[in-house]
């Protein structure tokens, strides 16, 4: 069974007596919804992420976040085209 969960996915499954909660997408929603799980003692609860490991300094600096793009940080994901947002930007889409 999947739970679509702020933002994020809550997959429930039962193996023998014991259930196993998989949260999907370690945001900040994500993050909450599993330590409210796991802090019962009841569930058995595992977060993933995606994404590479990465220490780089350029994210704890929102105004540098534009050196990220292209990199291996960026999932290359555009918005559809804006009709108020985006007016800089070509066909008023995002990156």
């Amino acid at each position: 069974m999947s739970i679509p969960c702020c933002g994020c996915q809550v997959f429930y499954r039962l193996w023998g007596s014991v259930a196993y909660r998989f949260i999907v997408g370690g945001g900040s929603a994500g993050s909450v919804v599993a330590a409210r799980l796991a802090k019962s003692g009841k569930n058995s609860v595992l977060l993933i992420e995606a994404g590479p490991d990465c220490s780089s300094r350029l994210l704890n600096i929102p105004v540098l976040s534009p050196l990220l793009l292209g990199s291996k940080l960026d999932w290359s994901y555009k918005t559809q085209p804006q009709l108020d947002a985006c007016l800089g930007l070509d066909n008023n889409v995002g990156h």
